[in-house]
């Protein structure tokens, strides 16, 4: 498609579906598929984890092919997907968001001020040469995000911002978005929170089985933790954890048996380095935190498919329980009981590559609340996830914690529950 200024509007409907359906092990997602989209227009699409939102935009963007009916597209589309491991492709920033600019046969001279004016867009001003993986994911978000304006497309496709995205990053996210809409940019934004877009976009639609509709979804509120009485202590924090190029202060805060702790912060404050730090993870646990002894230790990663290797769900869940010595009756019995927690159980046969991002999370969760850990690290884990899903999430958090375990939940978005929370300001770690 020839590039086109962002502020040359279109006269019929930019984006049209009609009748397009897509197949998942031979069955429909849904129901045909009918939309409508004009220039300037933004919509919110809602669901279930696992529906097939990031499908849709995917089918959209060109990147899967409908099993039936049309898409028709007037113009360039462009598409930032939940999980930016799946499209970084270069080692710094700087090429990166060139690299659209160079399949449009731009003059290298011509590059660099293009490339600039995007990143400080998305609020990146870092030298060129930065390293892509030396950002949080948050970051890496606003980068591809980056890398898609350059290219001034007329339909950008966002799939799930504000669960990526820290609260300022997203507070000065919308002013770009409302300027994309002036010059006549459509947006259509997949997530499952509604309130942060009410200014933003123009319609909300709800993707379910029976197709998509301006049904709402229904909401359920995260589930009160129960009190109890802390056992041993489990870690402690006390000092400094170095970073990239600063270093993050611990106040002397400490964790408990029976006991959770949520750790908030801005993307790139350190919160995954924390999470990462406490495990030992890439090399010897700093002097800064301590860990008792035989404590054992499960991390859940950001990115769930960097710990999901095994053919099934199944057996991803037994894939640990395998070195603990359990007998075959044992080992099934933890393995159907957290599927069925975190309603995963008819997913049992599926690839975890095959799932969705929020799903792909469940599956790492499970697999690692089966080896019931005396102290479980989740680094961002309520991200893809809806509703019921983040309430089976937490119960399941509050049942391993009263059998005696104790977690630690890393989160951009503070969550309001009685547990103790901690909050990174201003590269330091502090108590609320």
């Amino acid at each position: 498609m020839d590039d086109q200024p962002e502020g040359q509007l279109l006269t019929q409907a930019l984006l049209t579906l009609s009748g397009v359906t897509l197949k998942r092990m031979g069955v429909p997602l849904w129901p045909p598929l009918d939309l409508c989209l004009a220039p300037g227009e933004a919509l919110l699409i809602r669901g279930d984890t696992g529906i097939g939102k990031s499908s849709l935009l995917q089918l959209m963007a060109g990147l899967l092919p409908a099993d039936t009916g049309q898409i028709r597209m007037e113009g360039r589309a462009a598409l930032v997907m939940q999980d930016p491991d799946l499209q970084l492709v270069r080692e710094m920033i700087g090429p990166e968001v060139a690299l659209w600019l160079e399949t449009l046969g731009m003059a290298p001279d011509a590059m660099a001020a293009r490339v600039r004016q995007a990143l400080d867009k998305v609020g990146l001003n870092l030298p060129f040469t930065h390293p892509c993986r030396a950002l949080s994911q948050g970051q890496q978000y606003r980068l591809l995000l980056a890398c898609q304006l350059v290219a001034h497309p007329q339909l950008l496709l966002l799939d799930e911002p504000w669960g990526q995205l820290d609260e300022q990053g997203f507070r000065s996210l919308k002013p770009l978005l409302l300027d994309l809409k002036r010059r006549g940019v459509a947006l259509v934004i997949c997530d499952h929170c509604h309130a942060p877009y009410e200014d933003l976009c123009d319609r909300t639609l709800t993707l379910a089985r029976e197709g998509l509709s301006s049904a709402p979804v229904a909401h359920s509120s995260i589930p009160p933790w129960p009190s109890q009485a802390p056992g041993q202590w489990r870690l402690r924090l006390k000092g400094s954890l170095p970073l990239a190029e600063r270093r993050l202060s611990l106040s002397d805060l400490s964790l408990a048996q029976g006991e959770a702790a949520i750790i908030s912060g801005a993307n790139g404050t350190g919160k995954t380095t924390l999470a990462r730090a406490i495990v030992g993870l890439g090399g010897a646990r700093p002097d800064a935190i301590e860990v008792r002894s035989n404590c054992r230790l499960a991390l859940v990663c950001q990115s769930p498919s960097h710990q999901l290797s095994a053919r099934t769900v199944i057996d991803e869940l037994a894939l640990g329980l395998s070195l603990q010595g359990l007998t075959e009756a044992q080992a099934n019995l933890r393995i159907q009981s957290e599927l069925e927690q975190l309603g995963l159980d008819h997913l049992s046969q599926r690839s975890p590559q095959t799932l969705s991002y929020g799903q792909q999370h469940l599956v790492a969760i499970a697999a690692q609340l089966c080896l019931e850990p005396d102290l479980l690290i989740l680094d961002d884990p309520f991200a893809g996830l809806d509703d019921d899903s983040r309430q089976r999430l937490w119960l399941a958090l509050q049942r391993r914690v009263a059998a005696g375990g104790s977690a630690v939940i890393t989160s951009h978005h503070p969550l309001e529950t009685d547990v103790h929370q901690w909050q990174i300001q201003e590269n330091r770690l502090v108590a609320l």
